[in-house]
Parts: C-alpha cells; structure tokens; sequence
C-alpha cells in the first residue's frame, strides 16, 4: 500500500487515482493501518466479502486497472513494486494511451 501512496503522488496532475477495498478486516483496524501507514487515498471496506465475491477475488493482493471511463483495462495479481521506475513508465505509457484516445 505505501507504494501505491508514492505512485500517487508521482502521477499526481494526471488522470490517475488509486481506490483500496480491504476484505475482512475491522474497521478501527483498518483506520489504525492507513494511520500509520500515512495514506491519503481512499480505503473502502468489504467486510463480508461480497464485492470480492463479485470481481471474483480468490487471492490478494489483487489489482484492477480501470479506465476514467470505468474499462477494466488490467488486473495484477499479486504483490507490486507499484512505485519503481519500470511501474511508474508503464502507467504512464498507459495513461498517454487511455488520454489519447
């Protein structure tokens, strides 16, 4: 999640937003977590699994990748560096494409 947060902060003036689901966890948990972590970006819950079970969420971490107009345009399963150079170029080659267009 922090590397979400610094993506973020890399694209910021752009067309990119991130938006977390936690699964199962408490909400004072969670509250606690995004605290500590220093996260601006917004944290829903599903505490009872039932948007996982809509997206069809077996494994976490997953990612979706959505346009502004709402296309799925990706999903990532599993941990990311989502901050790194190599991510930081690909959103951005991805944000020039979905801008473009």
């Amino acid at each position: 999640m922090p590397s979400f947060e610094n993506l973020r902060k890399k694209l910021a003036g752009r067309p990119f937003e991130v938006l977390a689901i936690d699964v199962g966890e408490e909400e004072t948990q969670v509250k606690n977590f995004i605290e500590q972590k220093g996260l601006t970006f917004p944290v829903l819950l599903d505490t009872d699994g039932h948007v996982s079970k809509l997206y069809d969420v077996r494994s976490h971490p997953r990612t979706f990748i959505v346009s502004p107009e709402g296309n799925l345009i990706g999903i990532a399963v599993g941990y990311r560096k989502w901050d790194s150079d190599a991510m930081l170029l690909l959103m951005t080659k991805l944000l020039e494409e979905i801008t473009d267009s």
